[in-house]
Protein backbone atom coordinates (compact mmCIF):
# COMPACT_ATOMS: atom_id res chain seq x y z
CA UNK A 1 0.00 0.00 0.00
CA UNK A 2 1.30 3.48 -0.73
CA UNK A 3 2.08 6.03 1.92
CA UNK A 4 0.04 8.84 0.94
CA UNK A 5 -2.60 6.27 1.46
CA UNK A 6 -1.74 4.90 4.73
CA UNK A 7 -1.14 8.43 5.83
CA UNK A 8 -4.45 9.78 4.70
CA UNK A 9 -6.03 6.44 5.99
CA UNK A 10 -4.34 6.88 9.57
CA UNK A 11 -5.15 11.01 10.17
CA UNK A 12 -8.69 9.94 9.11
CA UNK A 13 -9.21 7.64 11.44
CA UNK A 14 -8.25 10.13 14.51
CA UNK A 15 -10.57 12.60 13.18
CA UNK A 16 -13.56 10.92 12.67
CA UNK A 17 -12.94 9.19 16.33
CA UNK A 18 -12.00 12.84 17.95
CA UNK A 19 -15.12 13.72 16.46
CA UNK A 20 -17.14 11.22 17.68
CA UNK A 21 -15.59 11.74 21.38
CA UNK A 22 -16.40 15.36 20.86
CA UNK A 23 -19.96 14.34 20.06
CA UNK A 24 -20.12 11.90 22.45
CA UNK A 25 -18.87 14.17 25.36
CA UNK A 26 -21.80 17.23 24.49
CA UNK A 27 -24.61 14.41 24.59
CA UNK A 28 -23.70 14.07 28.30
CA UNK A 29 -24.82 16.85 30.79
CA UNK A 30 -21.41 18.96 32.04
CA UNK A 31 -22.52 18.57 35.45
CA UNK A 32 -24.33 15.47 35.58
CA UNK A 33 -24.71 12.89 38.54
CA UNK A 34 -26.63 9.81 38.95
CA UNK A 35 -27.97 7.52 41.30
CA UNK A 36 -29.53 4.47 41.29
CA UNK A 37 -31.26 2.93 44.36
CA UNK A 38 -30.68 -0.80 45.48
CA UNK A 39 -34.32 -0.23 47.41
CA UNK A 40 -37.58 1.37 46.26
CA UNK A 41 -37.95 5.39 47.46
CA UNK A 42 -40.46 5.51 50.01
CA UNK A 43 -42.82 8.94 49.86
CA UNK A 44 -40.73 10.31 52.95
CA UNK A 45 -37.29 9.62 51.21
CA UNK A 46 -38.57 11.03 47.76
CA UNK A 47 -39.36 14.31 49.58
CA UNK A 48 -36.56 14.30 52.02
CA UNK A 49 -34.44 14.14 48.70
CA UNK A 50 -36.03 17.06 47.19
CA UNK A 51 -35.52 18.81 50.41
CA UNK A 52 -32.03 18.28 50.70
CA UNK A 53 -31.07 18.58 47.37
CA UNK A 54 -32.52 22.13 47.32
CA UNK A 55 -30.59 23.03 50.28
CA UNK A 56 -27.35 21.88 48.70
CA UNK A 57 -28.33 24.03 45.19
CA UNK A 58 -28.98 20.80 43.21
CA UNK A 59 -31.16 19.95 40.12
CA UNK A 60 -32.98 16.93 41.32
CA UNK A 61 -35.21 14.40 39.23
CA UNK A 62 -36.59 11.27 40.68
CA UNK A 63 -37.90 8.79 38.19
CA UNK A 64 -38.70 5.03 37.52
CA UNK A 65 -39.82 2.79 34.73
CA UNK A 66 -42.99 1.06 34.49
CA UNK A 67 -44.36 -1.26 31.83
CA UNK A 68 -47.90 0.01 30.79
CA UNK A 69 -50.12 -0.63 27.58
CA UNK A 70 -50.81 2.98 25.71
CA UNK A 71 -53.56 3.34 23.68
CA UNK A 72 -54.67 6.11 21.11
CA UNK A 73 -58.10 7.46 20.39
CA UNK A 74 -58.00 5.28 17.45
CA UNK A 75 -57.78 1.79 19.00
CA UNK A 76 -54.31 1.22 18.17
CA UNK A 77 -52.17 -0.28 21.34
CA UNK A 78 -48.58 -0.79 22.25
CA UNK A 79 -46.93 -2.04 25.12
CA UNK A 80 -44.12 0.53 26.60
CA UNK A 81 -41.77 1.35 29.07
CA UNK A 82 -43.28 4.32 30.89
CA UNK A 83 -40.54 6.81 32.49
CA UNK A 84 -42.32 8.92 35.83
CA UNK A 85 -40.46 11.69 36.21
CA UNK A 86 -40.48 13.36 39.80
CA UNK A 87 -38.78 16.82 38.22
CA UNK A 88 -37.77 18.05 35.27
CA UNK A 89 -37.81 15.39 32.69
CA UNK A 90 -34.89 16.66 31.04
CA UNK A 91 -32.60 16.08 33.51
CA UNK A 92 -33.02 12.15 33.73
CA UNK A 93 -33.27 11.93 29.58
CA UNK A 94 -31.48 14.08 27.89
CA UNK A 95 -31.67 13.07 24.39
CA UNK A 96 -32.39 14.89 21.06
CA UNK A 97 -35.99 15.99 20.47
CA UNK A 98 -36.87 15.43 16.69
CA UNK A 99 -40.27 17.34 17.14
CA UNK A 100 -41.64 19.52 19.89
CA UNK A 101 -39.57 19.71 23.66
CA UNK A 102 -40.30 17.79 26.36
CA UNK A 103 -42.87 18.15 28.94
CA UNK A 104 -42.41 20.64 31.86
CA UNK A 105 -42.05 19.59 35.13
CA UNK A 106 -45.51 19.51 36.48
CA UNK A 107 -47.19 19.03 33.22
CA UNK A 108 -49.81 16.13 34.39
CA UNK A 109 -51.44 15.66 31.07
CA UNK A 110 -48.06 16.38 28.94
CA UNK A 111 -45.80 13.40 28.05
CA UNK A 112 -43.21 12.77 25.32
CA UNK A 113 -42.75 9.59 23.57
CA UNK A 114 -39.60 8.07 21.74
CA UNK A 115 -39.88 7.33 18.17
CA UNK A 116 -40.30 4.00 18.36
CA UNK A 117 -43.94 4.34 20.18
CA UNK A 118 -44.35 6.85 17.60
CA UNK A 119 -44.07 4.60 14.48
CA UNK A 120 -46.04 2.01 16.48
CA UNK A 121 -48.57 3.59 17.42
CA UNK A 122 -49.70 6.50 14.66
CA UNK A 123 -47.38 5.53 11.78
CA UNK A 124 -45.54 8.53 12.05
CA UNK A 125 -43.08 10.83 13.75
CA UNK A 126 -44.74 14.05 13.63
CA UNK A 127 -47.41 13.89 16.38
CA UNK A 128 -47.11 16.42 18.58
CA UNK A 129 -50.30 17.79 20.02
CA UNK A 130 -52.18 14.48 19.76
CA UNK A 131 -53.26 12.24 22.89
CA UNK A 132 -52.98 8.93 24.64
CA UNK A 133 -54.44 6.91 26.92
CA UNK A 134 -52.17 5.35 29.89
CA UNK A 135 -52.92 4.47 33.18
CA UNK A 136 -53.56 7.70 34.82
CA UNK A 137 -55.81 9.00 31.87
CA UNK A 138 -55.29 11.21 28.84
CA UNK A 139 -51.34 12.66 27.85
CA UNK A 140 -51.19 15.01 25.11
CA UNK A 141 -47.81 14.83 23.32
CA UNK A 142 -45.19 17.90 23.72
CA UNK A 143 -42.26 15.96 22.06
CA UNK A 144 -40.93 13.10 20.10
CA UNK A 145 -37.98 11.88 21.45
CA UNK A 146 -34.68 9.75 19.32
CA UNK A 147 -35.04 5.85 20.21
CA UNK A 148 -36.08 2.67 19.16
CA UNK A 149 -37.49 1.46 21.72
CA UNK A 150 -41.21 2.08 22.88
CA UNK A 151 -41.10 4.13 25.91
CA UNK A 152 -42.77 7.64 27.18
CA UNK A 153 -41.74 9.88 29.23
CA UNK A 154 -44.40 11.63 32.01
CA UNK A 155 -43.88 13.99 34.61
CA UNK A 156 -45.34 13.47 37.95
CA UNK A 157 -46.77 16.44 39.90
CA UNK A 158 -46.06 15.04 43.29
CA UNK A 159 -44.03 12.08 44.88
CA UNK A 160 -47.30 10.61 46.40
CA UNK A 161 -46.60 7.34 44.04
CA UNK A 162 -43.24 7.14 45.13
CA UNK A 163 -41.34 4.04 44.64
CA UNK A 164 -38.36 5.41 42.21
CA UNK A 165 -35.85 3.20 41.80
CA UNK A 166 -32.99 6.37 40.12
CA UNK A 167 -32.47 9.90 40.49
CA UNK A 168 -30.74 12.21 37.91
CA UNK A 169 -29.18 15.67 39.51
CA UNK A 170 -27.22 18.56 38.23
CA UNK A 171 -24.62 20.18 40.62
CA UNK A 172 -24.74 23.59 39.98
CA UNK A 173 -21.20 24.77 41.50
CA UNK A 174 -18.04 22.46 43.36
CA UNK A 175 -15.45 20.13 41.80
CA UNK A 176 -16.05 17.40 44.32
CA UNK A 177 -19.62 16.06 42.63
CA UNK A 178 -19.08 12.50 44.65
CA UNK A 179 -18.84 14.37 48.24
CA UNK A 180 -22.00 16.84 47.31
CA UNK A 181 -23.67 13.15 46.50
CA UNK A 182 -22.52 11.42 49.98
CA UNK A 183 -24.09 14.61 51.55
CA UNK A 184 -27.09 14.45 49.88
CA UNK A 185 -27.82 11.39 50.73
CA UNK A 186 -26.53 11.52 54.47
CA UNK A 187 -29.20 14.51 54.79
CA UNK A 188 -32.03 13.08 53.20
CA UNK A 189 -30.87 9.71 55.92
CA UNK A 190 -30.24 7.80 52.72
CA UNK A 191 -27.56 5.06 52.86
CA UNK A 192 -24.25 5.19 50.27
CA UNK A 193 -24.50 1.72 50.77
CA UNK A 194 -27.85 1.04 49.13
CA UNK A 195 -27.05 3.99 46.43
CA UNK A 196 -24.60 3.54 42.70
CA UNK A 197 -23.07 6.56 42.10
CA UNK A 198 -22.73 7.16 38.15
CA UNK A 199 -20.43 10.26 37.63
CA UNK A 200 -21.62 11.28 34.26
CA UNK A 201 -20.61 15.03 34.40
CA UNK A 202 -16.69 13.25 35.45
CA UNK A 203 -17.43 10.91 32.51
CA UNK A 204 -17.93 13.97 30.12
CA UNK A 205 -14.52 15.42 31.25
CA UNK A 206 -12.37 12.32 30.37
CA UNK A 207 -14.31 11.91 26.97
CA UNK A 208 -13.36 15.66 26.52
CA UNK A 209 -9.93 15.12 27.80
CA UNK A 210 -9.06 12.30 25.55
CA UNK A 211 -10.55 14.07 22.61
CA UNK A 212 -8.25 17.14 22.80
CA UNK A 213 -4.78 14.96 23.29
CA UNK A 214 -4.42 14.17 19.99
CA UNK A 215 -5.07 17.78 18.83
CA UNK A 216 -2.60 19.18 21.16
CA UNK A 217 -0.30 16.57 19.55
CA UNK A 218 -0.87 17.56 16.40
CA UNK A 219 -0.72 21.71 17.22
CA UNK A 220 2.43 20.88 19.21
CA UNK A 221 4.03 18.80 15.69
CA UNK A 222 2.94 21.65 13.88
CA UNK A 223 4.35 24.68 16.34
CA UNK A 224 7.82 22.36 16.30
CA UNK A 225 7.78 22.62 12.42
CA UNK A 226 7.30 26.53 12.32
CA UNK A 227 10.16 27.01 15.07
CA UNK A 228 12.23 25.18 12.70
CA UNK A 229 11.31 26.88 9.50
CA UNK A 230 11.36 30.26 11.11
CA UNK A 231 13.92 32.80 10.05
CA UNK A 232 14.86 33.83 13.62
CA UNK A 233 18.05 34.54 14.33
CA UNK A 234 19.82 33.12 17.47
CA UNK A 235 18.43 36.24 19.55
CA UNK A 236 15.06 36.56 17.71
CA UNK A 237 14.50 32.79 19.26
CA UNK A 238 15.80 33.40 22.60
CA UNK A 239 13.16 36.61 22.84
CA UNK A 240 10.19 34.69 21.21
CA UNK A 241 11.23 30.89 23.44
CA UNK A 242 11.11 33.56 26.46
CA UNK A 243 7.58 35.04 25.65
CA UNK A 244 6.83 31.50 25.09
CA UNK A 245 7.31 30.33 28.37
CA UNK A 246 5.92 33.66 30.18
CA UNK A 247 2.40 32.66 28.32
CA UNK A 248 2.66 29.54 29.75
CA UNK A 249 3.10 30.49 33.24
CA UNK A 250 0.37 33.13 32.89
CA UNK A 251 -2.37 30.19 31.65
CA UNK A 252 -1.19 27.32 34.10
CA UNK A 253 -2.83 28.81 37.06
CA UNK A 254 -5.84 29.08 34.69
CA UNK A 255 -5.40 26.08 33.79
CA UNK A 256 -4.59 23.94 37.03
CA UNK A 257 -8.04 25.57 38.51
CA UNK A 258 -10.33 24.22 35.70
CA UNK A 259 -8.86 20.51 37.28
CA UNK A 260 -11.15 18.21 38.95
CA UNK A 261 -10.50 18.15 42.54
CA UNK A 262 -8.99 14.70 42.34
CA UNK A 263 -6.63 15.84 40.25
CA UNK A 264 -4.98 18.28 42.38
CA UNK A 265 -1.27 18.14 41.96
CA UNK A 266 -0.66 19.39 45.02
CA UNK A 267 -1.76 16.10 46.29
CA UNK A 268 -0.18 13.98 43.68
CA UNK A 269 2.96 13.42 46.48
CA UNK A 270 0.45 11.84 49.37
CA UNK A 271 0.18 8.25 48.54
CA UNK A 272 -3.27 8.29 50.51
CA UNK A 273 -4.54 10.38 47.71
CA UNK A 274 -3.67 7.82 45.07
CA UNK A 275 -5.03 4.44 47.17
CA UNK A 276 -8.49 6.51 47.48
CA UNK A 277 -8.53 8.01 43.87
CA UNK A 278 -7.77 4.31 42.77
CA UNK A 279 -11.16 2.91 45.07
CA UNK A 280 -12.98 5.74 43.64
CA UNK A 281 -12.26 4.57 40.25
CA UNK A 282 -13.08 1.09 41.05
CA UNK A 283 -16.23 2.03 42.47
CA UNK A 284 -17.55 4.43 39.36
CA UNK A 285 -16.16 1.34 36.93
CA UNK A 286 -18.30 -0.88 38.71
CA UNK A 287 -21.15 1.48 38.89
CA UNK A 288 -21.07 1.70 35.07
CA UNK A 289 -20.71 -1.97 34.36
CA UNK A 290 -23.35 -2.47 37.10
CA UNK A 291 -26.15 -0.24 35.25
CA UNK A 292 -29.92 -1.55 35.90
CA UNK A 293 -31.98 -2.76 32.83
CA UNK A 294 -33.66 0.55 31.90
CA UNK A 295 -34.32 2.91 28.70
CA UNK A 296 -31.86 5.37 30.46
CA UNK A 297 -29.15 3.03 31.02
CA UNK A 298 -29.16 1.55 27.64
CA UNK A 299 -28.12 5.17 26.42
CA UNK A 300 -25.42 5.39 28.82
CA UNK A 301 -24.02 1.79 27.48
CA UNK A 302 -24.63 3.03 24.11
CA UNK A 303 -22.58 6.16 24.72
CA UNK A 304 -20.02 3.88 26.55
CA UNK A 305 -19.50 1.21 23.83
CA UNK A 306 -18.95 4.33 21.27
CA UNK A 307 -16.00 5.89 23.60
CA UNK A 308 -14.42 2.81 23.23
CA UNK A 309 -15.06 2.47 19.67
CA UNK A 310 -13.36 5.70 19.31
CA UNK A 311 -10.48 5.04 21.62
CA UNK A 312 -10.19 1.72 19.11
CA UNK A 313 -10.43 4.27 16.37
CA UNK A 314 -7.57 6.80 17.84
CA UNK A 315 -5.21 3.46 18.13
CA UNK A 316 -5.81 2.25 14.82
CA UNK A 317 -4.75 5.96 13.48
CA UNK A 318 -1.62 5.84 15.52
CA UNK A 319 -0.74 2.70 14.38
CA UNK A 320 -1.00 3.48 10.53
CA UNK A 321 1.03 6.45 10.73
CA UNK A 322 3.40 4.77 12.88
CA UNK A 323 3.35 1.70 10.30
CA UNK A 324 4.11 4.72 7.37
CA UNK A 325 7.53 5.58 8.72
CA UNK A 326 8.47 2.13 9.07
CA UNK A 327 8.63 1.43 5.21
Amino acid sequence: MKKWIVTILGWALIAFAVGGLFTLAANLPAKGYELRFKELVSVLQANSLSKAAEDLGLNLALWKEESETITTDLGRSSVAQRISVYGSPTLCFPAAYLYGSAPGAEQWDGCAISVGLADALFGSREVTGLELMVDDGKRRITGVVEGKECFLICPDVTASDAGYTAASLEIKSGNNPRGTMQNLLQSAGLSENGTELLPTGTLRQIINAVAWIPLGVAALLFLHQLWRLAPLGKMGRQVTGFALLLMAALALPHLLAALPRWLVPSRWSDMNFWMDLGNLVQQSLVAFVSLTNSIRDHLICTQILAFGGCLLGLLAGALLLELKKLH
